[in-house]
């Protein structure tokens, strides 16, 4: 397993320099028998959209970066303008159709007000992301636009912080085979809801704060159909999938000097549509026609129906990488004053658990006024 870093660069005026998304990427990638026929005398190829699939699973994943940009915030005192940028990279080697490479770009600003013991803000940014299954030969690029408000404060001694965001995905995918080249083009939706409770503790030069938090995510995948010069195109259905993700964890800060180090470390359970399955249909190997209705039913993501297949064509349902059901999150990172009323934060984050290694780094100034 190997993973790189990028570098992050952040400009502070209206053109900021977006840097990079982490992203999921896990072994397990498989796939399912056909989910019926069109018709006898052939059988449609297996494993053709699975890609698609685990870009659904990198996606849902993904949403913890525009979560943690805006909660990152949260925990800084005063109100202000910021700016945040998240850079990382990642490979996993698995089984021959089961790695999922990444490499990306997202940037978050906003600006919060305080009124009395509340302070609320809003947030938006975007970023790009590029997917790449090497044993599949097959990578997506996916543009990303986000957009978030939040609300925090303190009662009884907690600091509570709640807050959604809307991302909307742009994915341009690409594969290749032996019959030839292939592409697609199609969006998808993330919505998500977040919200943590903490309580700060004091230890002489140290703060110690345990914290619950949970998010739920929601995505809607468009349907679409590949282009291209190759034997076996695949139409892949439309999908919804819900993930929900909880945290138990402990943020560290000290003081040296000028300079605040802190530690974030917590333990991630996920439960819902963990395992997602791309539907549609793929040309018969074989022979033979097809044309007959056949019902997908209700797979992982909750998605069913039924739809007439094309001629000479068969029901697909591929699984792809499934999201972690338990992980370990670590954060480490240093902050410092910069100039009169900034604050500029540098941090080390990853998640780690079965078949996933998450890795980057991230910047945030922030201004307060």
């Amino acid at each position: 397993m190997r993973s790189r870093y990028g570098l992050i660069g952040i400009v502070f005026a209206f053109s900021l320099g977006l840097l990079a998304t982490p992203s999921l990427a896990m072994d397990g990638i498989g796939h399912g028998p056909p989910g019926g026929g069109g018709a006898s005398g052939g059988t449609p190829p297996t494993g053709l959209a699975q890609v698609y699939a685990s870009i659904r699973s990198a996606l849902l994943d993904d949403s913890r970066v525009v979560r943690d940009a805006i909660l990152g915030r949260a925990h800084e005192p005063g109100q202000g303008g910021w700016i945040a940028g998240h850079s990382g990279a990642d490979r996993v080697d698995g089984a021959p159709a089961a790695s999922l490479n990444s490499r990306g770009s997202t940037g978050i600003g906003g600006f919060d007000l305080q009124s009395g013991a509340w302070r609320v803000g809003i947030a938006a940014g975007g970023g790009e992301t590029t997917y790449r299954a090497p044993a599949a030969t097959a990578s997506a690029n996916v543009d990303s636009w986000h957009a978030g408000a939040w609300i925090g404060g303190e009662v009884g001694g907690f600091r509570l912080t709640g807050g959604g965001a809307y991302s909307h995905h742009d994915v341009t995918g690409r594969r290749s085979d032996s019959g030839g080249a292939y592409s697609s083009a199609f969006s998808v939706q993330t919505t998500q809801a977040f919200g943590e409770a903490a309580y700060p503790l004091k230890a002489g030069p140290v703060s110690v704060e345990p914290y619950a938090r949970g998010a739920w995510v929601g995505l809607r995948a468009q349907g679409f159909s590949e282009g291209g010069t190759g034997a076996t195109p695949v139409i892949v259905d439309g999908a919804s999938q819900g993930v929900g993700y909880g945290d138990l964890g402990l943020r560290f800060g000290g003081a040296w000097g000028g300079v605040r180090p802190y530690a974030d470390v917590s333990w991630r359970r996920s439960w819902g549509d963990l395992a997602p399955v791309a539907t549609g249909s793929a040309p018969l190997v074989g022979g033979g026609s097809g044309g007959v209705p056949v019902s997908f039913g209700d797979h992982a993501e909750g998605v069913g129906g039924t739809a007439p297949l094309p001629a000479g064509s068969g029901a697909i349902a591929d699984l792809g990488l499934p999201v972690a059901r338990d992980s370990g999150t670590v954060k480490a990172g240093l902050q410092a004053p910069f100039g009169r009323a900034g604050l500029l934060s540098l941090s080390y984050d990853g998640v780690f658990g079965r078949g996933v290694n998450d890795q980057g780094v991230s910047l945030r100034l922030s201004m307060r006024f």
